[in-house]
Parts: C-alpha cells; structure tokens; sequence
C-alpha cells in the first residue's frame, strides 16, 4: 500500500512539471536549439575564399547540467582573433523554465568559393559551428522553429545580391580513436551550419567585364575596312589588342583564387586571343597570296572573313556561356 502511494505522489509530481524541463531530464541527447541573426557581411574576399560577417547566434536549451554556449566551436575561422563575445555573463532562464543565450561572433571564416562562372557565380558563404566536449549522443543542435533565422533588412553587400539565410544541423563523424584506446572509433558530434547565398547581378556583371573586352575586340573588327595594303597598320592595331586583352586578364584574375580547373572568364580571354590572332593572320594571308592588293578581290577576301570570324567568334562564346550556366 505504501508503494502504491508512493508512485501516485510521482506520477502527479511529474504531471506538474513543464513538458520542456522534463524533456531535459528524458533519455538521449540533449537538445540545444540554434538559430541567427546575421547583421553584417563585411567583404566576400575570392582570392582567399574568405568572408567576414558580423554574427549573432542564439541557443535554447532545458537541461540545466550543460551550457553549450561554453563548448560550442567554430569549425571555419579564417584567424585564431576571431572574436567570440556571449552577451549574458551566464545563460538566461525563460518563463517556460528553458535557458538561453547568445554569442556574437565578428571576425572572417573561410570557405571554398568556387569561380567556374565568374563573374556570373553563385556563392554559398558559410558558418560552421561544432560541440566540442560532447558527442551526438549526448547533445544534439537543432534548428530553431520557433524563432526565425533573419539578415540585417539594412544590410548591403556591394556587388553581391544575397538571399534570405539557411541554417541546418548535422551529426559530424570523425573516423578513428585519434590515439585514444580508451575511446570509441568514429565518433560523431553535432555541427550547425549557416548558408548565405550570394550572387552577382547578371546585367551589372555582364556590362563591367564584356564592354571593356567589346571595345578591344571592336578594334580587331575594324581593321577589316583598312586597305589591305596597309598591312603595317593592320598588324600594329592587332598586336595593340592583344597587349591590352592580356592587361585586362592580368587585371581580373588578380581577383580570384589560383585554381586547377579553367574558369569561364577564362575561356572567353581564349576565345578572344583567337579572334585577335586570326584577324593578324588574315592580314598576311592577304597581302602574301594576293598579286594586288587593291584588287576588288583582295577587298571582298577581307570583307568576307571579317564576317566569317566574327560569326565564329560569337557562335564559340554562345557555347562557353552555355556549357558554363545552363
């Protein structure tokens, strides 16, 4: 009789208790729940896939023997002075008796930034932060529902468009016992990712990279309405665009990352050289295999290969951009 008093006194006691402070003494992981305010992009650096941003990040929890505001990493810094500041000096308890904190972070992360279609690409600028003292059996992240993941309305990234933040969780396995008998292989921990894709306006893009390479090859066009007696002229307008076609490539890929794979830009520059050296070639040709060449002829042959280059030359960029963004 006295034990059955006994677990009617319990099991009214724990119909008393908030279902969230109960959940934290239930079995299996903690639960932290994560999510944040993103107040500031400061630059998006390509050459070192590297970002900086100013970052809040928030956490609520229920179980009051952890406090992963403590334990929590960054898994991408871009320097060790990345600066971590909690904003409560120790974590907050909510009515609902849940605790809850946050931690600004303002410093750089790193991140691969892939420039394949540059300068028409999409980057994804992301945070990773990793529990670092406890498993994923023992505390898992999850995404805040109840409170909306948000950037700064305010904020502006120049030259870059972005779209409304992600943030998602995920168990992180690390192979092996790092040399530890005493501890299981593969352990896995619980990692929170923020995204923040950012694009280029097309029409913005498209205007600052090709007017400039336009013009350089415009020249290259026009020597096909000199005489093609005037070989001398030809040649030197040629070889003037091509020094000013590398001056541009030097000049823009000085912005993006040493890479081993051939960007678009790239390939466009290629393009462009060949236009250049075929509109050289065609002036030799001319003068080299014609008798006169003042001859109408010898007019037509340039006027006719002015059209025919330059419908090659356009027909091989539609392909790269193609290949590139479809």
């Amino acid at each position: 009789m006295k034990k059955l008093i006994l677990s009617l006194l319990a099991a009214g006691v724990a119909s008393l208790v908030p279902a969230s402070v109960a959940g934290a003494q239930s079995d299996g992981p903690s639960e932290v729940y994560v999510g944040a305010y993103i107040n500031d992009v400061k630059d998006v650096d390509l050459a070192s896939n590297s970002f900086s941003l100013d970052l809040y990040v928030w956490m609520r929890w229920t179980d009051p023997d952890i406090n992963p505001v403590v334990s929590v990493d960054p898994v991408n810094p871009k320097d060790a002075w990345l600066l971590e500041t909690p904003l409560y000096d120790e974590p907050i308890q909510l009515a609902d008796g849940s605790y809850y904190s946050i931690i600004r972070y303002l410093g750089g992360f790193t991140t691969k930034l892939p420039v394949e279609d540059y300068p028409f690409d999409k980057q994804v600028l992301k945070v990773m932060l990793e529990e670092s003292s406890m498993t994923s059996s023992e505390l898992v992240f999850l995404p805040d529902t109840e409170s909306e993941t948000l950037a700064n309305p305010d904020l502006v990234l120049p030259g870059w468009n972005y779209d409304k933040p992600k943030i998602s969780v995920t168990n992180e396995p690390y192979p092996g016992n790092w040399g530890n008998t005493d501890q299981a292989s593969g352990l896995a921990y619980s990692r929170v990712i923020l995204e923040l894709e950012v694009h280029r306006p097309a029409v913005t893009s498209a205007i600052k990279m090709f007017f400039p390479l336009a013009l350089v090859l415009l020249t290259g066009v026009l020597t096909f309405y000199l005489r093609p007696s005037m070989v001398e002229s030809k040649i030197g307008i040629a070889i003037t665009a091509l020094l000013t076609l590398v001056a541009l490539q030097f000049t823009v890929m000085g912005a993006l990352p040493s890479v081993g794979y051939l960007t678009m830009i790239e390939i466009i520059y290629a393009v462009s050289y060949m236009f250049v050296l075929f509109t050289l070639g065609i002036s030799i040709y001319t003068v080299w295999s014609k008798r006169d060449p003042e001859s109408p002829e010898a007019i037509r042959f340039d006027r006719k290969s002015m059209i025919g280059g330059l419908g090659g030359y356009l027909l091989l960029m539609l392909i790269v951009l193609v290949a590139y963004l479809a």
